[in-house]
């Protein structure tokens, strides 16, 4: 029955009279089906990216009232009238057995796609307790420095001349394995 409004609805054809009648008729035992079965029927639908074609096809077949039934709720009058940010939701009870459908409003994300501005990045960084520790440079010697000045003196014949004076390499010039990320 499920399958019918789908595979109905996706390759555009209609449901013949006698058998959206008799689909109508057998409806109510969808109750008896496994819940995760029912389950894995509908997250197939809501994938499928015609969910509500495909819920409009089930409401019209009085299917989707034995799904999962809600008796506040008349599913096939609500899925016609939804609107935008509107949605039907089921969500799941311990053991995957889904709940009964309720209208709910959805919230729009709250998030945006791409890099903050400029004047957004100086005010964030402005609060932060740390934010402008990191723009003042500090020439310390690094381990990488010692440990390369220790080979090359290892290589080097022994002799009894004074140890060279070090030198702190200029930052710009020695090796980082960490990026620093300027602002814009």
């Amino acid at each position: 029955m499920i399958r019918a409004a789908k595979y109905a609805t996706t390759s555009g054809f209609s449901i013949p009279l006698n058998l959206a009648s008799k689909i109508r008729q057998k409806a109510p035992l969808l109750a008896a089906i496994s819940p995760a079965r029912l389950t894995e029927e509908f997250y197939k639908i809501l994938h499928s990216g015609m969910a509500k074609p495909i819920f409009t096809a089930m409401a019209k077949l009085k299917v989707l009232d034995h799904f999962v039934p809600n008796p506040k709720l008349d599913v096939a009058k609500v899925i016609s009238t939804l609107g935008v940010g509107e949605a039907l939701v089921s969500t799941l009870q311990e053991k995957g057995v889904p709940m009964p459908v309720e209208r709910t409003l959805m919230a729009p994300p709250r998030a945006r796609i791409g890099s903050i501005t400029t004047e957004e990045r100086a005010a964030v960084r402005s609060r932060s307790p740390i934010g402008l520790k990191y723009d003042t440079a500090v020439n310390r010697e690094s381990a990488y420095e010692i440990l390369g000045r220790r080979a090359s003196q290892a290589e080097q014949p022994m002799s009894h001349a004074e140890p060279p004076v070090s030198q702190p390499v200029p930052p710009a010039s020695r090796p980082s394995r960490f990026i620093r990320i300027q602002p814009n």
